[in-house]
């Protein structure tokens, strides 16, 4: 006669167990996982290039006075670090306008609200610091290129990818023609009324167009950061598209130069020593020297 053992102790001895292990059923397929919205390690190194590369231009030796390595360094880093920076800015305000998708409702309102509050402290902040060290001074630039880039924090990175092409071919066309009508006399009219101006110097004139970095060229740099920074940096295909499309843009750009300049397109201003002074001002990174019409740029201007 078998002996069955009664339900309520069948029942306590399943709650004292420990919990078996569930085994999934085999049709089922693991969901992969979205994109990676982490530390980007190649972020973090072309911010780490950017900020030696500003240290090479600001506080080392002139290009005539390097020789091999020495020499490739100080040519690349020469006008190449303060467009890394203007590409990198751009990436930053995706960081916090969204990275893949668009902040929207009151994120997205607030989102712009920081982003504006930043560009108000950048331009008081170059404004102050430019009544010292003149138009060399970026951070009020920064503030023109961030209040600029406001209505496009919330496009698509295709979208972006072209607004930035677009202004890279138009803008240095434009903006030579505009400079050239932009005569002395205009310039004085408008610097009469501009309350920039009469702090430091550097007006709404040089900030838009003939500055040192003036944000009609210039924001096509920040465009193309902030395209990058709606893409899937986490994708090996998006690294690879992204090698190959500098690689290409790269000849591309130094190819034309060579085409239609000659040998003399590709020489840094570096060589005559420019970019170095010993005379206390602040370094010039004179890869974004402009060549304005009737005016020539200033490096400092002293206030009594």
């Amino acid at each position: 006669m078998t002996q069955t053992q009664p339900p309520q102790e069948t029942s306590a001895l399943q709650e004292n167990s420990p919990p078996q292990p569930r085994t999934p059923p085999e049709s089922a397929v693991p969901a992969s996982p979205g994109p990676s919205l982490g530390r980007l390690v190649g972020v973090d190194l072309a911010r780490a290039l950017a900020v030696f590369g500003m240290y090479v231009v600001h506080i080392g030796p002139p290009l005539s006075a390097t020789t091999g390595v020495a020499g490739w360094i100080r040519y690349l880093a020469d006008g190449h670090s303060s467009v890394l920076f203007a590409t990198l800015a751009g990436f930053s305000l995706m960081l916090i306008a969204g990275r893949r998708e668009p902040k929207t409702g009151l994120a997205g309102r607030q989102a712009k609200a920081r982003i504006a509050i930043r560009a108000v402290v950048l331009l008081a902040l170059g404004t102050v610091m430019a009544r010292e060290y003149g138009g060399v001074i970026i951070l009020g630039f920064y503030g023109v290129y961030f209040l600029l880039a406001l209505p496009l924090v919330r496009l698509r990175a295709r979208t972006l990818a072209i607004i930035a092409a677009a202004f890279a071919l138009v803008a240095p066309q434009l903006a030579f023609v505009l400079n050239s009508l932009v005569t002395d006399s205009i310039r004085q009219n408008v610097n009469a009324y501009d309350p920039l101006y009469r702090l430091s110097d550097v007006g709404v004139l040089d900030l838009l167009l003939s500055g040192f970095y003036p944000a009609l060229t210039w924001m096509s740099f920040v465009i193309a950061g902030m395209a990058l920074g709606r893409l899937d940096l986490s994708s090996g295909t998006v690294q690879r598209r992204l090698a190959a499309l500098g690689a290409a843009l790269t000849v591309a750009a130094y190819g034309m130069s060579l085409l239609l300049a000659g040998k003399d397109a590709l020489r840094s201003m570096a060589e005559d020593g420019s970019s170095s002074s010993g005379s206390g001002s602040m370094p010039l990174d004179s890869g974004s020297v402009p060549r304005t019409a009737g005016r020539s740029p200033t490096c400092r201007r002293r206030r009594s």
